[in-house]
């Protein structure tokens, strides 16, 4: 369930970014000529600003393989997606993006670098949380993976050897059983924002892909990552008498540093 709902957003980005590359190009005509000088231009047989901006722009059937090219690139990469399998330049195009998520006046941006601990190499997701809405201050649950928080996931995207696209895990947390406690949660003034750090490490981002794709991933050479995490709240924290923002925060993707090693 949580793989359809994941692909199905980047399919909805996917369909975007060709809207936009197929949409007709429109190019500013140029500074107009003085009156002297397009006169000469006139005599000399010379195109003016004008007929220089015609002459620049895409003609309709240029605009045609352009649009065909873009709808061609998207059907594939629809088809690829449906397959389980994220073409590198579109994950690559998305990070590039680092589309923050929002919803009803919150706004949820990421940031990732890797760090060092004594039991390897973790990634350190930094989540900032923002409140424009109608409403402030905003209360919310924060993003976390403890135990008594199931809002939050995590969807790692990692690209093997020699191919051109990725795979996808995602990864849940917490427990259905236990209660968020009112530590839990975060008040957000207006105009102000939060921030905090999820650490996860990659030796479980390596171990869940090379169960799953034994064949496309390597044990001993790192695959270049992509992670997103996705914030789901229903928790009201109404016995905190909190009523606390519930809905559905999906993150942009964001590139992991290269790999050492994993």
């Amino acid at each position: 369930m949580w793989k359809n709902y994941v692909a199905l957003k980047l399919l909805l980005a996917a369909i975007l970014a060709v809207g936009l590359a197929a949409a007709t190009q429109i190019q500013a005509d140029p500074p107009a000529d003085s009156s002297n000088e397009k006169v000469q231009k006139v005599k000399a047989g010379q195109p003016t600003g004008k007929e220089k901006g015609r002459e620049n722009a895409a003609s309709p059937d240029q605009q045609g393989k352009k649009a065909a090219t873009g709808q061609a690139e998207f059907e594939h990469a629809s088809e690829e997606m449906k397959n389980g399998k994220y073409p590198v330049d579109f994950l690559e195009r998305e990070a590039k993006k680092a589309s923050p998520a929002r919803s009803n006046g919150v706004e949820l941006a990421l940031k990732v670098k890797t760090v060092q601990t004594a039991d390897g190499t973790n990634l350190a997701i930094t989540w900032t949380l923002k409140y424009d809405g109608p409403r402030p201050p905003l209360n919310i649950l924060r993003p976390s993976i403890e135990r008594n928080n199931t809002a939050t996931t995590i969807s790692a995207y990692a690209v093997g050897n020699n191919f051109g696209y990725g795979r996808m895990q995602i990864f849940a947390f917490g427990d259905p059983t236990r209660f968020p406690t009112k530590e839990s949660f975060i008040t957000i003034p207006a105009g102000k924002s939060a921030s905090g750090t999820i650490t996860f490490p990659v030796m479980m981002i390596k171990k869940r892909f090379l169960e799953a794709y034994p064949t496309e991933f390597d044990a001993r050479t790192p695959a270049k990552l992509f992670v997103t995490i996705s914030h789901h709240p229903l928790d009201r924290g109404e016995h905190f008498a909190l009523d606390a923002w519930t809905g559905n925060l999906d993150a942009g993707i964001v590139s992991v540093p290269a790999l050492k090693k994993w």
